[in-house]
């Protein structure tokens, strides 16, 4: 179905990108290589991800993973001075990213990003100390099962897919697919239809979770269930890793991404279309004629955190987005929402709102005296109404006055989610 919606050269690096890749990846792996031995550090380097598979799609920048692994003892700092040594002598900049284990950006030029990646050197994936130490056989996983270009062209369509319905990535403001996980997906259900067919089947048919063993290392479905961690058992999708069946390839995936897309499918499925794949970048004109449209109000709130920028911050972030906004559904109809994180230390919340009409607050049932007493002191107006007391919220005057008193009211528990900062900005 998909073929006759998009073109492969909407799918693959052009053949100048992919040079372009190649050469500065030489250039790094080559400078990193060379400190590394000059210095005597047991590790060697290696390229995983994406590039290295050979399942790197299309897009207007490109990250590629470059891991070093540690013989011994997994060690950041030594790291740095390697990952400073290339940065200098090849004049980029760099930058340390903290985590479970500390790693680094090099910026190559505008559109090539290299993230170096400190790893452990193991022979068995039973020995990593951290999932990144499977990267090494995720690579040789993948291309070992990649010997038809038809089902690279597949994951192409997949990853363009999950990207344009923005449930791409296992970051936690994301809780999405990871380009592994999608991999794993394709190799198994070998096209992106038949996968987004039986996303569907089993939502409508609520036989979720879907559980998926491709390497058979369990007897079945039961057996699955009842060994692995339900931390790890708990998603729409129980993909167990080809490479280490301990571990559920899709534990980051959240119910309400699922469903996210699930209801792409069933549009794609019933009409396809190329739009389906290519991300729709957000524009805030569209809001506010979306707003006038409506008779609504369109409202921009800003929130800042002191976190470390990219997981942590995004988190943070999203989560705050959300609380906001559910606050906010208390007295107003939510037509469209957004939040966008901007990967550093700030969000943005896009809202289309519009007052609710004659809202009723429900109280207490007038045979609960003393609480019916004291609602009826706080809200003289109230009225009983089939056994309750109940009372109408005033209409709102300034809907951006209202709202800034929320945010207001709400910043101490916005500073308890590491938010330091909640503006309007229109």
């Amino acid at each position: 179905m998909v073929k006759y919606v998009i073109n492969e050269s909407e799918l693959y690096p052009s053949k100048d990108e992919q040079l372009l890749l190649k050469n500065k990846t030489k250039e790094v792996t080559n400078v990193l290589s060379s400190f590394v031995k000059k210095n005597k550090i047991k590790a060697d380097v290696f390229v995983g991800g994406s590039y290295a598979k050979g399942t790197l799609a299309k897009q207007k920048e490109y990250d590629i993973d470059v891991f070093v692994r540690f013989f011994d003892e997994v060690n950041a700092d030594k790291l740095e001075r390697a990952v400073n040594e290339t940065a200098s002598k090849l004049k980029l900049k760099y930058e340390r990213v903290h985590g479970s284990r500390d790693y680094f950006f090099i910026v190559a030029n505008e559109s090539v990003v290299f993230e170096i990646v400190p790893v452990k050197k193991i022979k068995k994936p039973r020995e990593m100390e951290n999932s990144t130490d499977l990267s090494y056989f995720h690579v040789n996983y993948i291309k070992k099962k990649l010997k038809n270009r038809k089902l690279i062209r597949e994951i192409l369509l997949a990853k363009a897919f999950f990207k344009a319905q923005e449930v791409y990535g296992a970051e936690s403001w994301i809780h999405g697919f990871s380009g592994y996980s999608v991999e794993c997906l394709i190799i198994y259900y070998k096209t992106l239809d038949k996968m987004l067919k039986e996303f569907v089947k089993a939502y409508d048919k609520k036989e979720l979770p879907i559980v998926i063993d491709i390497e058979k290392f369990y007897k079945n479905k039961h057996e699955i269930l009842i060994n692995m961690n339900e931390s790890k058992r708990k998603g729409p999708i129980v993909f167990i890793e080809p490479t280490w069946k301990e571990r559920n390839v899709l534990a980051a995936l959240e119910y309400s991404t699922f469903e996210k897309i699930v209801e792409s499918a069933k549009s794609y499925l019933k009409r396809p279309s190329k739009y389906f794949f290519i991300k729709k970048e957000f524009n805030k004109d569209e809001f506010e004629i979306l707003a006038r449209k409506k008779d609504a109000h369109f409202i921009n709130i800003q929130l800042e955190t002191n976190k470390q920028v990219g997981d942590i911050a995004g988190a943070k972030l999203v989560k705050g987005g959300n609380y906001v906004i559910s606050l906010l559904e208390k007295r107003f109809d939510i037509i469209e929402r957004k939040i966008i994180y901007h990967l550093n230390n700030y969000a943005d919340v896009y809202i289309v709102l519009k007052e609710k009409k004659d809202l009723e607050i429900k109280g207490p049932s007038v045979k609960m005296n003393k609480h019916a007493i004291a609602f009826q002191s706080e809200h003289p107006e109230a009225y009983v109404k089939k056994g309750h007391l109940y009372y109408k919220l005033q209409k709102i005057g300034n809907v951006h006055d209202f709202i800034k008193k929320i945010l207001d009211k709400c910043s101490g528990n916005l500073k308890d989610m590491s938010i330091v900062r909640v503006e309007m900005k229109n």
